[in-house]
């Protein structure tokens, strides 16, 4: 039976039919069946395409089921991207796109298209994929994926140059020839092989990794043919090795056409170890050191110090110790050494005693040649030093040798006490000397030492010798003469005869002498003093010197006492001391002589019957007689007869007492008749002061004509005053009066009781208790008349620049003939207040006074009313000769003006295109102009130079605050005024404010500026001018201003010049001189001057003298070329400047301007320092610009002078006579070296068998030989391959040029001087001048301004100051005629 469970769990057949069904219909529709099939067809293709873009059009037909939504995919096959697309919704990862319906278009129908398009970008291939699917299913019409492609052949030749090379710069160019397939993109690789760093590229874009290199193109550039050509260049910087590398390659592939670089050079060093100075515990040593191996980039020199030796500070390196080893690492300057450079360096030390040279000098590890391999000892000390007297003439001097490795002995000998000196420098093992110099009666001591390089031994033990004089007689017997008058002790009973006990024994000396030659009047004393040599005088001055002074009885009024005291008080004690215990500036002993014996000297001195007395002492004695009455010099003789008790007031009996009235018991002769220096005498305490040293290196200087300036080294450390002592500097020693007395260690006084027009003599010495030095060598000092003064002022001051030598206006026509007497003081008031007018006020006190005289007392007296200066109508009938031009800024002008416009310090010269140089000169209008590749050098510098300003000179560009269109159109207006060098149109304005609508302010700011700087307005200097009515063009105050600035600053307008043209105040020749003088007073204007005198002389730039053969010449080093490029620019500076400014001096100068390098590359002494100094060369073979280093190195070969070229330059570049070019003679060889000949016989016998050459050669030659006696970097040198040097010569056509005009010279120093003397010569650099201020060579249109600017310059005695000045009002400079 069963139950109801049982029942329910069995489906009925029903119930299974029906679950069936319901599976059946559940899997038809989850069957793929249940969609609508997808198939499809697609047409992708494009329409258009261009460089690196393209649109694309993509057909899809449904060919299946309709479609409810579709998605199209495909991969792009060469990194297309979609920029755009329109139609559909699209998203792209790597070369994956992906495309889906916009919603409008999501249903296709079966057999219905859809379309869509978009813009996309490639990279230089752009194939059509060929995996397009639409829900997934591809696409029928697909094209067939493309074969891969053919691997495209690479292959390449490369030039890798390096046209310009310099300290540590270069550039290099890069030519990469495509020897393969044509190439879309390229990348060209290498590895610099000496470290070097590219700084600047053009032409591509490059990355630097250390060495490696890797350049690739610009958007211009991608795409290479087949056969075409790579091209880049760029600068760099070196360290000194600068190979060219060898693995240059095209994508990956090492090109043909190079060589790998050969390996550097070993490191290597030469040294030279030099101990320069040694004293008791401490020595002064150097360390040269010369690189003959590779470059170092940062060097560290060791050593060990072998016997102790402790640093204690070092220069031009940074030294360390530690115990013996020494370290010195490079400071900044000197860190880059190249091959054959040197480091110098040097230090201070300590030692023990024995002070040994090191043997272990290295450089980087590396010891360095030219040191010994064992340690040098100092020589042991001769011993046994002997002297004996031979005919009591000569001293035979023998001593013993204890040492085999002394280089040398030195025999020293010094007068009894004094400083010793070295006699004689022996050689080796010399063991005797004869010294034959001995004076008599003078006692010499010897001593020896032995020297080798490690130092010195000790001396010997000294010995003495002495010439006696056989002729001797005995002071005490000399005195016998002098007792009749003056005492057996020189102490006079006679009321007039002075006493001579305790005389300053120079005076008695002098006094004597004075009285035997005649220079001093007295009928007894110069009977008596012809009787004695001038030993005898001296022993007599020793033994009065050496007795005490004792007063002579005698009674003095005290009327008289008192006033005399006070007349001395006002007018002599300043020179004259009154007692025993004040040190009296003349030594003449007054305190205490008889009254009677003064008063009656006194007054012979005003009578004139004493010829020794100075002309000032007479002259105030009478001014005393006049002033204080009859009695005035009986009161000074009574005053100084009185001893001190009288003098102060009380009892007026001298007595005689022995010592008494004196102040000293024994103590320094003070005042005996007027004169020089005491040795005190007295040495009764038996330990007496020393006398003080005497002053060294008096100096005297003249200011403004009316005071004397001197100063002294105080040499001495227990002076207690200064005496200075004048007298007129052609008068007698017996003249010499003491001016003052200074204070102790006072080193200077100015005399202002010096008188004009007359010449003094200074001498100064140092005085104590024990006495007076001896007096410095005299120094005189010239103060010259009033008229002669204002003279010399009326040149110094460019007076004679602006209104001509005459007065009678000059070039600017303002003549000061007309001033009388009666406008005296007017004139000098208006000179002292406004001139000169480029820095007024200088010309004060005696400077405006002499000048006015001057002009009142010869110019106006000389003036005869004729012409009255310069003709402002000069060439007035005759066209401007300047045409209207824009003239190019030079590299140095464009470096100068933006540095001066951003506030930067840019060094940009090098960066940019060099010059064409026309005549010499860098600044030719008609030869420079922008080309395309200057252009792109001026957008470059455009770019970087707004963004440098922006960044690091805001403040400099922007004049205001905050973001506003108000501030905007202020720095627009402000900084384009200084950029074009004029104001803004308001069109100009307007069109630079759009940039600030757009982007930031401060982007506006830099695109301004890079704009404004691309501008022909800023990159050309106009000089179109304004129409006049006659036809001319006169240049705007703008165009002044500009011409003005670049001529003496070589920089844009600064301020002043701005507001003076804003004010239209540079029309009349007064306001521009005015500004001229003011720039010319500038220091910058040096360099610009400068600027010139190196393209007039060197034709180039001052600073690029040639490269020399360094075998031949090594002492020409960086250093010394630098200088010599110096010394040429400061030489002309100091003469037109500083010295005479007359054009002569420049070939007749017995100086250079030299630092320690130059002066020693010359064999001068003098200078210590990297600074040039005016160094005198008084052996003439320095005379002027044509023996300065610059010019003589630059007219020469690498390794030998060449007399042609230096004859060329004489006539073309001193003299402006042009050479014909040379005829067409085929190669002509140079002269072969021969080492038997000089270079002028060489080149003379190949000069003379050219006969077709003689025509220019007939010049030429002359004065090109003359110049031989300097090499080819300008060493003076008197011989030549050991034969003496012949430089006389004929110079042909000096002022004609024409060779029937010969004169004869002797050398360079007389060829010198015949230039110096040249009107043709001197007119030639103004010339010269001329052609560099208009930038154009002279034409027929320049006669007349020519001519009339050379005429003021000759008219001015050829001051170089009125030919720099002058041009400003030349004929032309401000007017212009059409082109």
């Amino acid at each position: 039976m069963k139950t109801a469970n049982s029942r329910g769990a069995r489906l009925t057949y029903a119930q299974t039919v029906g679950y069936t069904l319901l599976l059946l219909i559940i899997l038809a529709i989850f069957s793929p069946g249940a969609w609508a099939a997808s198939a499809c067809k697609v047409n992708y293709s494009i329409p258009n395409q261009w460089n690196n873009g393209f649109t694309a059009n993509v057909s899809v037909t449904n060919t299946g089921d309709a479609w409810k939504g579709w998605t199209v995919t495909w991969d792009m096959p060469n990194g297309q991207q979609i920029t755009g697309l329109w139609n559909g919704v699209s998203s792209q990862s790597g070369a994956a796109v992906t495309v889906k319906d916009a919603g409008w278009n999501a249903n296709v129908g079966s057999n219905a298209s859809v379309q869509f398009g978009f813009n996309g970008s490639h990279t230089g291939t752009n194939a059509i994929p060929s995996n397009v699917k639409v829900n997934g299913v591809l696409c029928a019409g697909n094209p067939a994926p493309p074969p891969p492609p053919a691997a495209p052949v690479v292959a390449c030749e490369v030039l890798y140059s390096l046209p310009s090379v310099w300290g540590n710069g270069f550039t290099a160019d890069v030519m990469v020839k495509n020897k393969g397939d044509a190439l879309n993109g390229w990348t060209v690789t290498w590895d610099m092989p000496n470290d070097q760093t590219i700084t600047g590229l053009w032409n591509g874009q490059f990355q630097q990794s250390a060495a490696h290199v890797e350049v690739q193109p610009v958007d211009w550039n991608r795409s290479i043919v087949a056969g075409g050509v790579i091209q880049f260049g760029f600068n760099g910087a070196h360290t000194g090795l600068n190979q060219i590398p060898g693995n240059v390659a095209l994508n990956g592939v090492k090109c043909s056409g190079q060589v790998d670089p050969p390996p550097p050079p070993p490191p290597s060093c030469n040294v030279q170890y030099r101990i320069q100075n040694q004293w008791d515990n401490g020595f002064t040593g150097t360390v040269d050191i010369k690189n003959t191996g590779s470059p170092w980039n940062g060097w560290k020199v060791t050593w060990t110090m072998p016997s102790g030796q402790q640093v204690t500070n070092g220069w031009n390196g940074q030294f360390s110790q530690q115990g013996t080893s020494v370290s010195v690492g490079n400071v900044d300057f000197n860190k880059i050494i190249g091959q054959n450079s040197s480091i110098s360096m040097g230090f201070n030390a300590s030692h023990t005693g024995l002070n040994l040279i090191p043997i272990d000098v290295a450089v980087n590890g590396t010891r360095c040649n030219g040191q010994a391999d064992t340690l040098a000892y100092p020589p042991q000390a001769p011993t046994d030093l002997r002297v004996i007297m031979q005919d009591n003439t000569n001293a035979a001097l023998s001593w013993q040798v204890n040492s085999g490795v002394d280089d040398q002995l030195v025999l020293e000998r010094r007068e009894a006490s004094a400083q010793w000196g070295v006699l004689a420098t022996l050689t080796a093992n010399t063991r005797a000397y004869q010294d034959t110099t001995l004076v008599i009666g003078k006692i010499y001591e010897y001593r020896v030492k032995a020297v080798n390089s490690a130092g010195s031994s000790a001396y010997t033990d000294s010995v003495s010798a002495k010439r006696q004089d056989r002729t001797d007689i005995r002071a005490a017997m000399l005195a016998n003469n002098c007792a009749a008058c003056h005492g057996t002790d020189g102490n006079s009973s006679d009321a007039g005869i002075p006493s001579i006990s305790g005389m300053d024994r120079t005076y008695f000396v002098r006094t004597m002498q004075a009285y035997r030659n005649g220079s001093r009047a007295s009928s007894v004393m110069s009977r008596i003093a012809k009787g004695y040599t001038d030993t005898q005088l001296e022993r007599l001055a020793d033994y009065f010197a050496a007795i005490e002074f004792r007063a002579a009885p005698q009674t003095t009024d005290p009327v008289l006492v008192s006033r005399g005291k006070a007349i001395h008080a006002t007018h002599c004690m300043f020179c004259h001391s009154a007692t025993d215990t004040a040190i009296d500036q003349t030594r003449t002993r007054l305190n205490q002589q008889t009254a009677t014996y003064l008063h009656a000297t006194l007054e012979d001195y005003v009578a004139g019957r004493s010829s020794n007395v100075p002309t000032e002492m007479a002259h105030q004695l009478r001014d005393l007689k006049l002033n204080y009455g009859d009695d005035a010099l009986q009161a000074l003789a009574h005053y100084y007869a009185a001893d001190t008790q009288a003098k102060a007031g009380g009892n007026t009996d001298s007595g005689g007492d022995t010592g008494d009235g004196t102040g000293s018991d024994g103590g320094a002769g003070d005042n005996d008749g007027g004169g020089n220096t005491g040795d005190g005498t007295g040495e009764q305490d038996g330990n007496p002061a020393s006398l003080p040293l005497a002053p060294a290196n008096l100096t005297a200087s003249v200011l403004d004509n009316a005071k004397v300036q001197l100063s002294w080294k105080d040499a001495s450390s227990n002076e207690t005053a200064f005496r200075i002592e004048r007298r007129l500097a052609d008068a007698s020693d017996a003249d010499w009066v003491v001016l003052t007395e200074t204070a102790a260690n006072v080193q200077a006084y100015t005399d202002l009781s010096a008188s004009m027009g007359n010449s003094y003599a200074y001498r100064v010495a140092a005085s104590n208790t024990a006495g007076v030095s001896a007096s410095t060598t005299p120094v005189t000092a010239t103060l010259l008349s009033l008229v002669q003064y204002g003279q010399s002022q009326y040149q110094r001051q460019s007076c004679a620049s602006c209104h001509g030598a005459d007065g009678k206006g000059g070039f600017t026509n303002k003549p000061l003939t007309h001033f009388t007497a009666a406008q005296l003081d007017s004139l000098t008031h208006t000179t002292a207040l406004t001139m000169p007018p480029s820095n007024p006020g200088v010309c004060v006190g005696n400077c405006a006074l002499g000048i006015s005289h001057y002009i009142i007392e010869v110019l106006a007296a000389n003036h005869n009313g004729g012409d009255t200066g310069t003709n402002p109508q000069a060439c007035s009938s005759s066209p401007p000769p300047g045409k209207r031009s824009l003239r190019l800024l030079t590299r140095q002008e464009y470096q100068n003006t933006v540095n001066d416009l951003l506030g930067l310090s840019v060094s940009i010269i090098h960066e940019l295109p060099d010059e064409n140089r026309v005549e010499g000169f860098d600044n030719n209008v008609a030869s420079n102009l922008v080309t395309g590749t200057r252009m792109e050098a001026y957008l470059s510098q455009a770019e970087k130079l707004a963004a440098q300003a922006v960044q690091h000179s805001w403040s400099n560009l922007v004049p205001c605050s905050g973001e506003t269109a108000a501030c905007a159109q202020q720095f627009i207006q402000q900084f384009g005024k200084r950029a074009y060098r004029r104001p803004l149109s308001s069109a100009e304005v307007s069109a630079h404010a759009q940039r600030f609508s757009q982007g930031t302010f401060r982007d506006a700011v830099e695109n301004t500026v890079m704009a404004m700087l691309a501008s022909p307005h800023f990159l050309y200097r106009s000089e179109l001018g304004e129409l006049q009515a006659d036809g001319t063009y006169r240049l705007t105050p703008y165009e002044v201003a500009s011409s003005l600035s670049y001529l003496f600053l070589g920089s844009m307008p600064d301020a002043a010049l701005f507001q003076a043209a804003d004010n239209n105040a540079l029309q009349t020749p007064e306001q521009r001189i005015a500004q001229a003088s003011r720039l010319l007073s500038s220091p910058r204007s040096r360099q610009q001057v400068g600027n010139f005198v190196g393209q007039w002389l060197l034709s180039s730039s001052p600073y690029a003298l040639p490269n020399k053969d360094l075998t031949v010449y090594p002492g020409y080093t960086d250093a010394v070329r630098a200088a010599m490029s110096q010394e040429l620019i400061g030489f002309f500076n100091h003469v037109a400047f500083d010295s005479t400014q007359q054009f002569d001096e420049l070939f007749t100068a017995n100086y250079v301007l030299a630092n320690k390098a130059l002066a020693d590359f010359y064999h001068l002494s003098g200078p210590t320092g990297s600074a040039l100094q005016v160094t005198p060369v008084m052996d003439g073979t320095r005379t002027g610009l044509l023996t300065l280093g610059a010019v003589l190195s630059r007219y020469a070969n690498s390794a030998e002078s060449h007399p042609f070229k230096r004859g060329a330059f004489f006539f073309e570049r001193v003299l402006c006579h042009d050479l014909a070019p040379p005829e067409n003679a085929g190669v002509i060889e140079p002269p072969t070296p021969d080492p038997t000949a000089t270079t002028r016989e060489r080149f003379d016998f190949h000069s003379k068998s050219m006969t077709a050459c003689y025509s220019c050669h007939q010049y030429l030659d002359g004065p090109g030989f003359s110049f031989e006696k300097y090499d080819g970097v300008g060493q003076f040198r008197p011989l030549e391959n050991g034969k003496p040097i012949e430089v006389s010569g004929i110079l042909r056509g000096m002022e004609t040029y024409t060779p029937d005009e010969e004169i004869s010279f002797n050398d360079l120093m007389h060829l010198s001087q015949l230039v110096a003397d040249s009107d043709t010569a001197a007119q030639c650099v103004a010339r010269q001048y001329y052609r560099y201020t208009t930038g154009r060579v002279e034409t027929v249109a320049d006669n007349c301004a020519l001519e009339s600017y050379l005429q003021t310059y000759a008219a001015s005695g050829y001051n170089l100051q009125t030919m720099l000045l002058g041009i400003v009002n030349a004929p032309g400079f401000t007017v212009r005629r059409a082109d």
